[in-house]
């Protein structure tokens, strides 16, 4: 009997997609409530992305002064049409999930569960990593596995754990039949366009890279010396660049991740696509990009993204800085920089800079960016 298992299980899930499929909106008539004028997602600065000096320190914009979203493909009009789409359950295939569902903005667009909950209650296998800045992010998923945004956004669509769509044939017809759809999209790109998985993506990804977060309490002190920072922020600051804990040599550039310039350690043309392993544990149930290594997050906003790694095990700040600081795991493909004498690092922080540090972290939140409102749900106001 075992050996039929396998089937009826892919029969199930077969049969779980298309009886909703076939009926492209149930009776669900959510609408969006957008402004009588365009928010501005095309003409926000986004120079500071673009610097090239890869320390958290002065900034050097070199060619990139003046640039805006709009140098980026971005415009009100696409911007705002996937706003929408990225809040609509539609695009699940029994309206019950959303982009949103699981990359929250009051968590930085991450979740506050360690696995999100998808379509007929199915969970994910990794945590739902939060968006930062993504026009300038080369290694997207955990494990790296796509570095190209449009290319990403409708990967989640196709997953049967997470909004379970069989055909993008079947999510565009779904999409055409809504009647606030059409008119968007002709604003969005002429009378003419037919809907279809290309301009969704592309809809989708104008507005993650309209998502510019360069406002914290950190980006401030950046233009004046750090002068706004309180001593214990400063210990914080000196501890994460100093050798004693390495923070900043995974950590780097404008969004404190791998570099997006590729040519670091970390860069996206490096062989191990943005990843580290980290010493989580001796043996992996998850490999990640594979030997261990997962891919290395952006800290910003890092305060509002809670539980932390792939696998959501860490509950606080205080708990992430415990594991560098006395409980990495020695691994055969442990990252470099976390080992001293091929042993794992122990940083011997004691307890007022183990506050510290969490104290330099908090100051990445950038309050303006989870409260804007071109960045909320539409169907909710």
């Amino acid at each position: 009997m075992k050996n039929y298992l396998p089937i009826c299980c892919l029969i199930f899930g077969f049969i779980a997609c298309v009886k909703y499929q076939d009926l492209p909106n149930q009776g669900f008539d959510a609408k969006p409530v957008l402004p009588d004028l365009y928010y501005n997602y095309a003409d926000q600065d986004v120079s500071e992305l673009f610097h090239k000096d890869g320390s958290i320190g002065e900034l050097s914009f070199a060619d990139s002064v003046g640039l805006k979203s709009s140098d980026m493909g971005v415009t009100n009009q696409g911007a705002t049409l996937g706003r929408v789409l990225f809040y609509d359950k539609r695009l699940s295939v029994n309206n019950t999930i959303s982009c949103g569902t699981c990359h929250k903005q009051a968590f930085a667009f991450s979740d506050h569960n360690a696995f999100s909950t998808g379509f007929e209650g199915r969970v994910t296998n990794r945590n739902a990593r939060t968006i930062i800045n993504p026009g300038v992010v080369r290694n997207l998923f955990w494990d790296s596995r796509s570095d190209d945004l449009e290319e990403m956004v409708l990967m989640p669509i196709q997953n049967h754990q997470e909004m379970g769509f069989e055909t993008f044939e079947s999510l565009a017809t779904k999409i055409s039949n809504t009647d606030f759809y059409p008119e968007l999209f002709k604003k969005a790109f002429g009378n003419n366009i037919t809907i279809s998985e290309k301009v969704i993506a592309k809809a989708l990804t104008q507005f993650l890279m309209s998502m510019i977060t360069l406002d914290s309490k950190f980006d401030q002190g950046r233009k004046t010396g750090f002068t706004n920072f309180t001593p214990l922020e400063h210990l914080g600051k000196d501890l994460f660049e100093s050798e004693r804990t390495n923070c900043s040599q995974c950590h780097t550039g404008i969004n404190l991740t791998d570099s997006f310039e590729s040519s670091g350690e970390y860069g996206g043309s490096s062989s191990n696509k943005g990843g580290a392993n980290i010493g989580l544990d001796k043996q992996y149930s998850d490999n990640g990009i594979q030997d261990g290594k997962f891919n290395i997050p952006s800290l910003r906003n890092v305060e509002l993204t809670a539980p932390y790694m792939h696998d959501g095990r860490f509950a606080s700040l205080e708990e992430v800085i415990e594991h560098y600081n006395n409980n990495i795991q020695p691994h055969f493909f442990l990252d470099n920089h976390l080992k001293t004498d091929n042993l794992p690092r122990r940083m011997n922080l004691n307890e007022i800079e183990v506050t510290a540090l969490a104290a330099f972290l908090r100051t990445l939140t950038d309050h303006t960016f989870i409260n804007d409102p071109k960045f909320s749900d539409p169907f909710q106001q």
